[in-house]
């Protein structure tokens, strides 16, 4: 009787380097990901950024052309 248990399905990072573009963020920069993105890769990029900056940018999913000004600004973001 095998009891092993199966392996967790491998990352598929090759695929994920191919559709990411080269980025330089600062901590005044937002990252907007694809609003399909699944909250547990938006966990892994925001993990990633605190891993390789002192001060990691915003992420956000979704298209943030839909907030309006003052919207921004009550949570705290302004135009530089």
């Amino acid at each position: 009787m095998n009891t092993t248990t199966p392996k967790p399905e491998r990352f598929p990072y090759g695929e994920f380097f191919k559709k990411v573009l080269p980025l330089r963020p600062t901590q005044m920069d937002v990252l907007v990901l694809p609003a399909d993105t699944p909250p547990w890769l938006v966990a892994k990029v925001e993990y990633a950024l605190k891993m390789c900056m002192p001060f990691p940018c915003t992420v956000v999913t979704g298209d943030v052309k839909l907030l309006d000004e003052s919207a921004m600004n009550a949570a705290g973001w302004y135009r530089r």
